[in-house]
């Protein structure tokens, strides 16, 4: 029993150390391709491709299940033609957050990003009280609270927004930003392509508006609810019923197959052009081709995190990802944090760790 227990902390070791690994090389990799706020690729290539590794990845696995007589292939069929529409909602979500996580780190540092990002507690939190009926202790929602105070404080610094643009590099990385814009008017059509996620021509000084001055932070508050909403979905259909008996391969590969629809659909109804003009691969380099390895390995891994461990586990290993992308953002890039940031970010920090650790310390409120 013991060895039981210690090969399952190791196995817990692992996973968190797999995922703050992959997560911080999945932010610091996007913010690195993107472009005035754009990319020279686009984004939802990336996504197609990555939903594709990971298909390959659990199909490979789960059909080597069905080969050696431990899954049968009448109840796989019947999985997929009774079941198959649930994941339908998660791999929606996760198609739409994916998506926004290029937009966000195309706008904010990456520093800020994944602080604001943890939005996520607060969302997560809400959705475990309305969709699971789960009951907060008092010192959990004092600490959402809180969280909430800071994140918003925090959001409020501008200078973050910009800080990285600020350093002596700033006239080189423009110039270049402007040879790059030249080089895509010349070899592709992609000038009329000004979108969400395709290539950002745009060279002109145009007014900024307080949407678009904080778009970025609002963003992140739609990926925050879409992620808590996608994970806890996913949570309860990969453990509801005989979920937690079915393959955790044949399960993802009914996830990703939603996941691969909704992103091809999405390049062919509004992207077509792009596509004919420019190519598939258009803008592509061998740092994107890591970003594809990158973005599947994540998505295995918090798929596990899910089955055999649960949000919260997802939640605290995301806050060892903020901690990691903001000190390598400190020390390899221009992000040049101010004393507000220094006071607030370990207050959001505290705010978690209280939220986590006061689960079932306190008399236990009911709301409603």
């Amino acid at each position: 029993m013991m060895i039981a227990n210690g090969d399952e902390t190791i196995g817990t070791v692992l996973l968190g150390v797999c995922y703050c690994s992959l997560a911080s090389a999945r932010v610091l990799t996007t913010r690195s391709l993107s472009r005035e706020k754009g990319y020279e690729f686009l984004p939802m290539t990336i996504n197609v491709q990555a939903e594709l590794l990971k298909l390959l990845v659990c199909g490979g696995f789960a059909l080597r299940l069905i080969a050696k007589g431990k899954e049968s292939m009448s109840e796989v069929k019947c999985n997929f033609n009774v079941r198959l529409l649930k994941w339908a909602v998660p791999g929606f979500l996760y198609f739409l957050d994916n998506l926004l996580s290029f937009y966000i780190l195309a706008r904010l540092s990456p520093a800020v990003a994944v602080l604001v990002g943890n939005f996520v507690i607060i969302t997560t939190a809400i959705l475990f009280r309305l969709v699971l009926k789960q009951k907060l202790t008092l010192s959990q929602w004092a600490s959402l609270g809180i969280l909430f105070l800071a994140i918003v404080s925090l959001s409020n610094q501008s200078k973050l927004q910009t800080s990285q643009h600020n350093g002596p590099h700033s006239v080189n990385h423009a110039a270049h930003e402007h040879s790059v814009s030249l080089a895509v008017t010349k070899k592709c059509k992609a000038k009329s392509y000004n979108t969400l996620v395709a290539v950002n021509m745009s060279t002109e000084e145009e007014p900024e508006s307080i949407f678009t001055q904080y778009e970025g932070h609002f963003f992140v508050l739609i990926s925050c609810c879409l992620s808590a909403l996608a994970n806890i979905y996913n949570e309860k259909i990969l453990k509801e019923d005989n979920g937690i008996q079915e393959s955790i391969y044949i399960q993802n590969s009914k996830l990703y197959i939603f996941g691969i629809f909704f992103s091809s659909l999405s390049l062919i109804l509004f992207y077509h052009r792009f596509l004919f003009d420019c190519g598939f691969y258009y803008g592509y380099s061998l740092l994107t081709l890591l970003l594809i390895v990158i973005g599947a390995s994540l998505g295995l891994t918090v798929s596990l995190i899910l089955k055999y461990r649960d949000n919260m586990f997802h939640i605290f290993a995301s806050q060892m990802t903020t901690v990691i992308v903001i000190t390598v953002s400190w020390l390899l890039h221009d992000f040049r944090p101010t004393v507000d940031f220094f006071l607030l970010a370990p207050i959001v920090l505290l705010a978690i760790y209280v939220y986590i650790q006061s689960k079932d310390k306190e008399i236990v409120v009911s709301q409603g």
